[in-house]
């Protein structure tokens, strides 16, 4: 239910063994008899229809996304290393966030999960970071550029470690120039975009630099790496992250360095601009970069 907000009612199917695996996970997590049936678990869910639960003919479904986001909460306090790994990606963008004030927390909605400062290093926080990484190494850039996570200086240094970690166990060797984002629009779904936009971003939070994640979107996979993806959210923690983990010759790249004699090369700093995000543009400015450029589009950019 965490994950997408149902699940299907085949789960209980004497017959299939299909999803045996995932009710003793059930069972384990939530304490419940180990030897307790198939049969029973259904009876025990049956009363809460209505009030919890609503049941079409495939599925069980909260009766309210606030109901989601609720029972979300309380089960972080329960068990964070499943929630972590089972629930829906949205809440994690949406409702997870850090804190270094204690204090603070006293004025947060009720449904918000508050992690503090100091407690980013505890194991049971791993589950989250592995859930962000295999979006990042997936090419889903999205949901992390724009959750509330990644404003948090702190928090984006530790999961930095993360990712590092996991790319070398992995093998490897993209770097934030270098991977592309599973999430582009083709020329021939132009028209997609809108439409894109609207399904990841309800709120008008990122309305104002629309145009630069539309580039991002469109744009060939050289032009959708992770780092252009960064610049066009003005996702400053990150880039700064990023910023510091790079070559002198990718930081040319990215101040657009000798762009005039080499035409395959193309500044960021039009699309920093656009993505919104004054200390980026202000840190490529004192790196060096030339504001008078040309955008991908052979154009100046006035601001």
């Amino acid at each position: 239910m965490f994950y997408n907000g149902s699940f299907p009612r085949r789960i209980f199917d004497i017959d299939s063994d299909e999803c045996d695996e995932k009710i003793s996970r059930i069972i384990q997590t939530c304490g419940l008899p180990k030897n307790m049936s198939k049969k029973q678990l259904e009876d025990s869910a049956e009363p809460a229809i209505g009030s919890y639960f609503v049941r079409d003919s495939t599925h069980f479904r909260f009766i309210h996304d606030a109901l989601e986001e609720t029972v979300s909460c309380h089960f972080y306090k329960f068990n964070p290393r499943v929630m972590f790994s089972d629930c829906d990606i949205l809440f994690i963008r949406d409702r997870v966030r850090v804190h270094s004030d204690r204090k603070m927390i006293g004025n947060v909605d009720k449904n918000i999960v508050i992690i503090l400062e100091d407690e980013l290093n505890e194991d049971r926080l791993k589950p989250l970071y592995k859930r962000l990484c295999t979006e990042l190494l997936s090419g889903r850039f999205s949901i992390l550029l724009t959750s509330h996570l990644f404003k948090n200086r702190k928090f984006v240094h530790i999961f930095g470690t993360h990712f590092e970690n996991s790319r070398r166990i992995l093998g490897l060797t993209n770097t934030f120039m270098k991977m592309v984002s599973s999430e582009q629009i083709k020329n021939n779904q132009s028209s997609s975009v809108g439409k894109w936009i609207n399904k990841h971003f309800i709120s008008n939070k990122f309305r104002d630099n629309s145009d630069a994640i539309n580039r991002v979107i469109e744009a060939i996979a050289d032009r959708s790496t992770l780092m252009y993806w960064i610049v066009a959210f003005g996702c400053y923690e990150f880039f700064q992250y990023a910023w510091n983990k790079m070559s002198t010759i990718e930081h040319k790249k990215i101040l657009g360095i000798n762009y005039v004699l080499n035409p395959f090369v193309k500044p960021f700093f039009p699309l920093a601009v656009l993505g919104g995000s004054l200390n980026i543009v202000t840190q490529l400015i004192s790196s060096g970069a030339d504001v008078n450029c040309f955008s991908e589009f052979g154009k100046h950019l006035y601001v």
